[in-house]
């Protein structure tokens, strides 16, 4: 297996990234805006920008994994903005209510609940585990530890990194095996995300 930080995505590789998208992260805003966006757009806009990287796992030719980490979450939200009515019509057009209304919520800030007040300065400052997944041929085999722990070491003199899951088995693994601590909720249709810390 080898691990890369992304400079740079063919057209087959999006592709592939987005398969595995689609499979494994499918009740995401992502996932529903639909498969071209993905390619076309946003893993695109991931790879240019300075507030994301893009990383991916690679087993001999094909990809396998895929992990986007942004800078801050706000960061990330902010390469979006410009694309919100794009999203919202494409939502709009395949009838997905709830998923618009879970922009609304980020748009407007009134998602988050983080349960103390001193870990919301941690996440607003943390880098932000935006979007990981490995297929579904390679799950439970440690590679999704060995690839976020080689992501880590790319990072210097970080102190937090956050994520968020409303899947039990990606939440025990996150907090059993990577020492993470939930500290808040998101509210979304039809389940609540769960928000995780881990602090280096």
């Amino acid at each position: 297996m080898k691990f890369i930080k992304v400079i740079n995505l063919k057209k087959k590789e999006r592709e592939e990234i987005t398969n595995i998208i689609l499979e494994a992260n499918n009740n995401t805003i992502l996932a529903q805006i639909g498969k071209n966006f993905i390619i076309n757009i946003f893993l695109k806009k991931c790879v240019c920008s300075k507030n994301i990287n893009v990383f991916i796992v690679k087993d001999l030719n094909n990809i396998v994994g895929y992990a986007i980490i942004a800078k801050k979450q706000a960061l990330l939200n902010h390469e979006f903005e410009k694309l919100k009515f794009r999203i919202i019509f494409n939502l709009i057009i395949s009838l997905n209510i709830s998923q618009i209304i879970n922009l609304f919520l980020i748009f407007f800030k009134i998602d988050l609940k983080i349960f103390k007040k001193k870990d919301i300065i941690t996440v607003k400052n943390s880098l932000n585990l935006t979007y990981l997944a490995i297929h579904k041929d390679y799950r439970n085999k440690g590679i999704g530890k060995k690839f976020l722990d080689y992501i880590f070491s790319i990072y210097k003199n970080i102190s937090a990194i956050s994520v968020e899951t409303d899947n039990n088995n990606t939440l025990n693994f996150y907090k059993k095996y990577l020492n993470f601590e939930i500290v808040g909720i998101r509210r979304r249709l039809p389940k609540k995300l769960f928000l995780l810390i881990k602090n280096f």
